[in-house]
């Protein structure tokens, strides 16, 4: 919303902008009678202006990982935090934030980075760790049996380890309950 400036400042939450304006409403360049003044203007969602008496023509940004879904805003404290597995965009819009694809999350809503071996996630979604007897698949976005041969991970590990002798990847040849051994 916007409203006329009182003596060439705005309140907190706004920035000052030139407008056509007749009989104390904001119109249209074109409409006859109108004149520019100044005006204050909520600030947009995904910025702040923390001013009060403010002479600012622009409104600050809120900063990357961060986001406000609400209109004039006055503190960067209205800016919260992109949910695990989301970022905010590099742009300035950051009244949203996007969800990583499958397989990727983020933990500080700046950059999403893909789950590790064994762990899978959904779009939008923080990495998941893999039941014992299963592994994640290449993108990440399933857990799947580990196959015949092969020693199950414990949780989240990751990688199926081929059994046998001369394995020496462990020290002790474990099978979670949930994982049956294979037959040579």
């Amino acid at each position: 919303m916007a409203t006329l400036a009182q003596n060439g400042t705005c309140q907190a939450g706004k920035y000052i902008a030139t407008r056509n304006v007749f009989q104390g409403n904001i119109v249209s360049p074109m409409h006859p009678g109108g004149s520019n003044a100044q005006v204050c203007i909520d600030c947009e969602p995904g910025k702040y202006q923390s001013n009060n008496a403010s002479t600012s023509t622009t409104c600050d940004l809120c900063p990357t990982g961060k986001r406000s879904a609400t209109y004039g805003n006055t503190s960067i404290n209205d800016c919260i935090s992109c949910a695990p597995g989301n970022v905010s965009p590099s742009s300035s819009i950051r009244s949203i934030c996007n969800p990583c694809d499958p397989g990727w999350s983020s933990n500080d809503g700046i950059t999403c980075f893909n789950c590790p071996s064994g762990s899978i996630s959904s779009a939008g979604s923080v990495c998941t760790p893999c039941q014992p007897g299963y592994t994640s698949n290449t993108g990440n976005t399933e857990c799947i049996p580990c196959p015949a041969g092969t020693r199950c991970p414990e949780l989240g590990e990751g990688t199926c380890e081929i059994k046998g002798p001369g394995n020496t990847n462990r020290t002790v040849d474990v099978y979670p309950a949930s994982c049956k051994p294979s037959v040579f």
